[in-house]
């Protein structure tokens, strides 16, 4: 819901600096989510409080702070926002 905090969590297999997107922009304080975990199942969780109300494209991109493995960009996730059923 539009205002209300959802945790997005990628699953990589290298170590390293996580960002996020939503419709191809990055997400605002998950710009540098560092991974934690063990290999092969390193995880980077960003709180994401949507602001509009609308279908969104959610993506994230893997820098990895090891050379022997190279940059990814997980496949796009499909998410509606909808309004808030209650007042603030």
């Amino acid at each position: 819901y539009k205002g209300v905090i959802i945790n997005l969590t990628v699953t990589v297999n290298a170590p390293g600096k996580v960002r996020f997107f939503m419709d191809g922009k990055r997400i605002a304080n998950c710009l540098a989510i560092s991974t934690t975990g063990n290999y092969p199942n390193f995880t980077a969780t960003c709180s994401w409080k949507p602001t509009v109300s609308a279908r969104h494209q959610v993506n994230a991109m893997l820098t990895p702070s090891d050379n022997t493995f190279s940059a990814s960009t997980s496949a796009v996730g499909n998410f509606w926002v909808l309004k808030r059923t209650g007042l603030r």
